[in-house]
């Protein structure tokens, strides 16, 4: 079991790692992750990120894509996006302190 310091989001993270990892495609997708984690670096980078999420999922109202507006991913990015938008300025920073503070770690946790 992991410390308890880690934290219920970071250790879902690591979870994820795992389970993705077991083969190349996996670990392609994880490093895809973690690269787009790597360029959130300040708080404004947030706000476009969910812009664009916003757009993509708007622009793909019926299509075969995953991020279709009426598919499985299209609602969740939705209401990602639903939520962001609901943030304060403070939780959105708060928000990245924990994206940096989890590469904080996971590139502790490499070394």
């Amino acid at each position: 079991q992991e410390a308890q310091s880690t934290g219920p989001k970071q250790k879902a993270l690591r979870e994820l790692e795992k389970e993705l990892c077991v083969d190349r495609d996996g670990i392609d997708v994880w490093e895809v992750f973690i690269s787009g984690l790597r360029a959130v670096v300040s708080p404004d980078v947030l706000f476009d990120i969910f812009r664009d999420l916003e757009a993509a999922v708007s622009r793909e109202l019926v299509s075969a894509l995953p991020l279709h507006a009426s598919g499985a991913f299209g609602h969740l990015a939705r209401r990602c996006v639903l939520v962001f938008k609901e943030l304060s300025f403070e939780a959105t920073v708060n928000l990245f302190d924990a994206v940096q503070d989890y590469l904080d770690d996971y590139d502790d946790m490499l070394d």
